[in-house]
């Protein structure tokens, strides 16, 4: 009796220290799981940061970090997305967001991107599906009416575009893309008069705006109105005193007119106004070229290099002066000096090769 006593109590506590090993595994289990959803959400509260920071490689870091975890996570697919489309990265953004669009089919702004790859890729019937979704979900989606308005115009169906034009307006009043694009359209349609008016209306709704008055300037001149035009571009610069493209506009504008000194001025003011010194330079360079005054184009450009010293562009720019200028060993010295910045950076090696 005393030995099945025995064995009944090793028995009881065997199966006490079973269940307790089950307990302890489970509470593990749990931990390592509210560890990883932790992890994750940390990787993607990060991402979030970076990216309103435009620490745009940081953020594609942390959240892939984070879909390591959870691979079908659709808000860190999203902003993956969204993180390689700003980087440039292509291919990679479009395979993002067909996949945010796979994890959760209600995502109306990955629908819109993906309809945007497919227009661009010439894939326009693709592009109208997508849209119809997005538009009947949400009929307001000004995004979505803008891209469809595009599609008609490349087909050329241009009274159907400018029905949707007219749709946005309902909804945007204030949109300057639509009245641009509707002015456009009046004036495919031989129709100057409403062109114009819409265009005036346009400036009126974004005076700030300095690419709606470029593209008032654009339909004058086509018309041969000059005296209008200037008159846009001077508008432009008294509106905008502290904006560098005021000042391009005018100075393009001079160019256009063969009046170089104008011209010369209205871009040496964009290179005061100290905003992306770096491309004012580099228009003022070429008007310098057109006008043979190649020391003076050098020195616009060295100064263009100066304002942005990491940028292998300006620096091929130069290069390539000097290669035009016959000066063929500053050229190769300066071409060599890019490649040993980035040994691969094409433009620099075909002028090598050259």
């Amino acid at each position: 009796n005393n030995i099945k006593r025995k064995f009944s109590l090793l028995e009881e506590m065997m199966k006490y220290f079973c269940k307790l090993i089950i307990l302890i595994l489970a509470l593990s289990l749990l931990v390592a799981c509210q560890s990883e959803q932790e992890k994750k959400n940390s990787f993607i509260k990060r991402a979030n940061q970076y990216y309103a920071q435009n620490e745009l490689k940081k953020a594609e870091i942390e959240l892939k970090n984070a879909l390591k975890i959870d691979p079908a996570n659709a808000e860190a697919t999203f902003l993956l997305a969204e993180t390689l489309f700003k980087l440039g990265d292509l291919r990679n953004a479009y395979a993002m967001y067909t996949k945010a669009v796979e994890l959760d089919p209600e995502n109306m702004a990955a629908k819109l991107k993906l309809a945007e790859f497919l227009f661009w890729g010439k894939q326009s019937e693709q592009a109208m599906d997508h849209l119809i979704e997005i538009l009947e979900a949400d009929p307001e989606n000004v995004g979505a009416l803008q891209l469809k308005a595009q599609i008609f115009v490349t087909k050329q169906f241009y009274q159907k575009a400018y029905v949707v034009y007219e749709q946005i307006l309902k909804v945007a009043p204030d949109n300057v893309i639509a009245l641009q694009n509707m002015a456009k359209v009046k004036d495919i349609q031989k129709d100057p008069a409403a062109a114009e008016s819409l265009l005036l209306k346009a400036v009126q709704s974004d005076p700030e705006n300095i690419k709606i008055y470029a593209s008032m300037v654009a339909f004058y001149l086509k018309y041969n109105q000059v005296q209008k035009a200037e008159k846009v571009v001077l508008k432009a610069v008294e509106t905008n005193p502290d904006s560098e493209l005021a000042y391009i506009l005018k100075g393009h504008f001079y160019t256009n007119q063969s009046d170089f000194d104008n011209a010369e001025k209205a871009y040496l003011l964009a290179i005061k106004t100290e905003k992306n010194v770096s491309r004012s330079y580099l228009i003022l360079a070429r008007l310098y070229e057109k006008a043979q005054q190649r020391p003076k184009a050098l020195e616009a450009y060295t100064k263009a290099s100066e304002a942005e010293p990491d940028n292998l562009s300006i620096k091929n720019l130069i290069a390539r002066f000097y290669f035009e200028s016959q000066e063929v060993e500053k050229s190769l010295a300066l071409i060599d000096q890019m490649l040993k910045q980035r040994p691969g950076y094409y433009p620099a090696r075909l002028l090598k090769a050259e």
